[in-house]
């Protein structure tokens, strides 16, 4: 079974929900298989977010990583310039960074725990009525054991 190192330990067992509206229901049954959203494309702004101490701890590695790649590479190279120094303030291109990688990150997001009247309104409206749809319902061991964690294909559900 997959293990995701971010993630607090949970039992197998847990009971996890994925809300969805009728019609994306539609097209699972169709396609066999789970839709998967680009995360910047939820309506939660704060989806794809990192904690102000993983930035803190990762700033050192962004702000110089460049700078002694290109000294590494000039020792080779004796006419060859180095390119000058961006501008930008490291909290902007952290920023930057950041807002890349959920334009190109893709979450089929689950719930664990009771149900929930807040998802069924986040995640089951079609655009007119509000809360309609349904709660496909399973376990974590289940959701992990059919993950293609560090796949670049999507495998159908079975």
């Amino acid at each position: 079974m997959p293990r995701y190192k971010n993630r607090a330990p949970m039992d197998e067992a847990t009971e996890l929900r994925r809300y969805t509206t009728l019609n994306a229901l539609v097209q699972i049954f169709r396609n066999r298989q789970l839709q998967l959203t680009r995360v910047d494309k939820f309506p939660d702004p704060f989806e794809g977010s990192v904690p102000k101490k993983q930035i803190d701890d990762q700033l050192p590695i962004f702000s110089s990583r460049n700078a002694v790649q290109m000294m590494s590479i000039a020792a080779h190279y004796p006419g060859m310039s180095m390119p000058p120094r961006r501008n930008l303030d490291p909290w902007m291109e952290m920023t930057m960074r950041r807002r890349a990688k959920t334009r190109s990150a893709h979450a089929s997001c689950w719930t664990a725990g009771h149900e929930s009247e807040a998802m069924w309104r986040l995640y089951c409206g079609d655009g007119e009525a509000e809360g309609q749809g349904v709660a496909l319902q399973t376990t974590l061991g289940q959701v992990e054991a059919r993950s293609i964690c560090e796949s670049d294909s999507v495998s159908p559900l079975s």
